[in-house]
């Protein structure tokens, strides 16, 4: 019985330690791809004023300047877009353009967005693609 013990120790021995090693691997993929991690570093990172002064646009942005923000839509209304430009109009700065590409929406979208301040651009729902709808509202708009 103990040869057996003996011979069974050295496979416990390597099971625990590719036990070890698959936990480890498991622990370091949790924490590279958790969204928590990554957002503390990154805020701790923007508190240096080096790296903020490297970022672009970020060290010649001024509290006057306008700042357009494009929304894609197709029935956004259904989906919830109401606490989107409820959050916007909430903003402190206050010098915001708003922009909306719709494609095609069968909702009262279009007209709720103008009624919100939206200025509307209309595309075909065949032509639509994100990037497209992200372009023809950085196209049309005048802010940074």
């Amino acid at each position: 019985m103990r040869t057996l013990f003996r011979r069974s120790g050295n496979l416990v021995a390597i099971i625990g330690i590719v036990g070890a090693w698959r936990f480890l691997k498991i622990l370091a993929y949790g924490i590279v791809t958790s969204p928590k991690i990554w957002e503390r570093f990154l805020l701790s990172s923007m508190h240096s004023n080096r790296l903020a002064a490297q970022t672009v646009g970020l060290a010649t942005f001024k509290s006057d300047d306008l700042v357009s923000v494009v929304l894609p839509a197709n029935n956004a209304r259904s989906k919830g877009v109401d606490r989107l430009v409820a959050s916007l109009k909430a903003q402190t700065h206050k010098n915001i353009e708003l922009i909306a590409v719709d494609s095609g929406s069968t909702d009262d979208t279009v007209s709720w967005l103008k009624s919100q301040g939206f200025t509307v651009i209309e595309i075909e729902p065949s032509s639509f693609t994100h990037a497209f709808s992200r372009n023809t509202g950085a196209a049309a708009a005048s802010g940074k």
